[in-house]
C-alpha cells in the first residue's frame, strides 16, 4: 500500500483519487433517488468534497456547511446532470466551488457578526496555509488542493476540473509562482 500525505494524515493511494464511476446505471440510480446509490456516493465523495470546501473556505464549520449544501444541491439537480465522460465527483467539485464563491459573496454583503471563540479543530495548525491559499484564485486553489492535498496526478485533476492537462499545469504554475511571490514579500518584511 502506497501512502500519500493528506489533509488529516496519510491517505492510502488505493483510495486516491476518489472515483465515483459515472456508469450509466449508477447515474440512473441517482436520478431515481435510490437511497443506496446516494448513500454510496455520499460515503465515497464526502471526504473529497469536504476537503475541497475546507481548502476554499479555510474554516471547518463553513466547509461542513458547504459540503452539506453540495449534496443537497446534487440531489435537487441530479435530473439536470448529463454524463459527458467525467466522473460524478467532477460535478460535485464544481458545485462545491460554486457554493464557496456564493458564500464569499454573501459574506461581503453581510455585516460582520461577532462570534464566540471556537475550540481549535484539527486543521487549526493550517491557519497560515489557509491565509496563503485565500490569496489565490478559486481555480488555483482547486488545482493546488487536488494536486498537493489529495495527491492526484495532473491527468486526474484535468478530468475532475474539466480542463486540459496543459491548463491544469498552467494554473498550478501560476499558483506556485504567486505563492513564491508572497513568501518573498514576507521575507522582505
Amino acid at each position: 500500500m502506497t501512502v500519500v500525505p493528506g489533509a488529516y494524515g496519510p491517505v492510502p493511494r488505493e483510495r486516491m483519487p476518489v472515483e465515483v464511476a459515472p456508469q450509466y446505471a449508477r447515474v440512473e440510480d441517482l436520478k431515481r433517488h435510490d437511497a443506496a446509490a446516494w448513500t454510496a456516493l455520499f460515503e465515497e465523495a464526502y471526504p473529497l468534497v469536504f476537503r475541497a470546501a475546507l481548502t476554499q473556505m479555510g474554516e471547518r464549520a463553513a466547509a461542513e456547511d458547504v459540503a452539506a449544501q453540495v449534496f443537497l444541491d446534487a440531489i435537487a439537480g441530479i435530473g439536470r446532470y448529463r454524463d459527458r465522460g467525467h466522473p460524478v465527483t467532477a460535478w460535485l467539485l464544481k458545485i462545491t466551488r460554486n457554493r464557496c464563491v456564493d458564500r464569499f459573496r454573501a459574506q461581503r454583503r453581510e455585516a460582520p457578526i461577532i462570534t464566540e471563540p471556537t475550540v481549535a479543530g484539527p486543521e487549526s495548525h493550517l491557519a497560515g496555509a489557509f491565509t496563503l491559499l485565500a490569496q489565490l484564485t478559486s481555480e488555483q486553489r482547486v488545482v493546488v488542493h487536488l494536486r498537493f492535498v489529495e495527491g492526484m496526478p495532473i491527468e486526474e485533476v484535468a478530468r475532475l476540473t474539466r480542463r486540459s492537462p496543459g491548463a491544469v499545469k498552467a494554473l498550478q504554475h501560476r499558483a506556485l509562482a504567486r505563492l513564491r511571490t508572497i513568501f518573498e514579500e514576507e521575507e522582505e518584511r
